[in-house]
């Protein structure tokens, strides 16, 4: 015989398991997650497919992700959660680590602000000449970072290489 609180959490996962998840969902980060870890958020995953689709319906190359790039990606992005400013402060810094680290002949990079949703700011930069630039560009490697402040506004920094 079921008692009334397993009723109770039978019918609480039932509901669950019928919500279903889409590229407009707002993220959140979970609050375990050490900022000093590379960390990567779901929503990093779908830009990265967005941008990768987007690409291949161009026929262009698809890019592959590199993990030396999200420790430049990270770094900048919790740069700008404590400014609370969208900047490309310091390019020159994670230029010459990449070409050091990653053998990068090309690096180029977008920073984002605000937005909730990965196809919302994929859009957002692909209606942006040098954004799309970007995007669309002769490279081989990228990877991003997502994060947020305290306000629940998101930054993103994401960057792309030729090797």
């Amino acid at each position: 015989m079921i008692n009334y609180p397993q009723k109770l959490m039978v019918a609480l996962c039932t509901i669950i398991l019928m919500y279903s998840c889409t590229s407009e969902e707002i993220f959140t980060e979970p609050d375990n997650v050490a900022t000093e870890a590379i960390y990567s958020h779901p929503i990093e995953s779908e830009i990265l497919t967005l941008i990768n689709n987007h690409r291949e319906n161009l026929g262009l190359n698809q890019l592959k992700k590199l993990e030396v790039i999200k420790t430049q990606t990270q770094e900048h992005t919790l740069y700008m959660v404590d400014k609370n400013e969208l900047s490309h402060d310091f390019f020159y810094k994670r230029k010459e680590y990449l070409v050091e680290n990653a053998n990068a002949s090309s690096v180029s990079e977008n920073v984002g602000y605000g937005y909730t949703s990965a196809s919302s700011l994929v859009n957002a930069w692909l209606q942006s000449e040098g954004h799309r630039k970007n995007i669309e560009g002769d490279f081989t490697h990228f990877n991003i970072t997502a994060k947020y402040n305290e306000n629940g506004d998101w930054f993103y920094t994401n960057i792309f290489i030729k090797n």
